[in-house]
């Protein structure tokens, strides 16, 4: 979305397309180790946590457990098939739709899910990254709040295009 996604879509077969990045600082999961992690995205939010999920997948032990909880509106903004079924072997997983239907998967917003996370069985123990729309960022973090998550042990990741789009 936006200028650079615009301008990548008027390139054609054998055009060169020059890339920077990654930017941002990433993940600290040097901190997560030992600990369980509960990982909630909405959306495209599922993008940023891509790479650290498949890291853990492939790191057993890393992480004491890892609980996804995984939102998208619709079938058709389902991102990283192979990867979420994947995940689905290796950690406890919530798959979600807003309002449609999907065999295997669950109906509802993400927020509707959290209380389903053991907390009161991590003895403290625990990390919690978000990552997605502010709207669903800010209910989540509420909801969170609710279950007792403190709050130094959330980490949540702000899109600047989201915020000011």
């Amino acid at each position: 979305m936006g200028k650079v996604t615009n301008v990548i879509f008027q390139k054609e077969a054998g055009d060169t397309l020059y890339l920077r990045g990654p930017y941002g600082k990433g993940w600290p999961v040097e901190q997560f180790k030992d600990k369980h992690l509960v990982v909630i995205t909405g959306g495209t939010g599922l993008a940023p946590v891509r790479s650290m999920l498949n890291m853990l997948a492939e790191t057993p032990g890393y992480v004491r457990s890892v609980h996804l909880i995984s939102g998208f509106k619709n079938a058709d903004g389902i991102v990283f098939h192979n990867e979420l079924e994947k995940w689905k072997q290796k950690f406890s997983t919530i798959y979600a739709l807003d309002n449609d239907t999907m065999e295997g998967w669950r109906t509802g917003l993400v927020t509707t899910f959290v209380p389903e996370i053991p907390f009161d069985t991590f003895k403290g123990e625990y990390v919690v990254v978000v990552v997605g729309p502010p709207p669903m960022m800010k209910f989540t973090g509420l909801n969170l709040m609710e279950q007792g998550v403190e709050l130094e042990k959330v980490y949540m990741s702000f899109d600047p295009y989201l915020l000011f789009h």
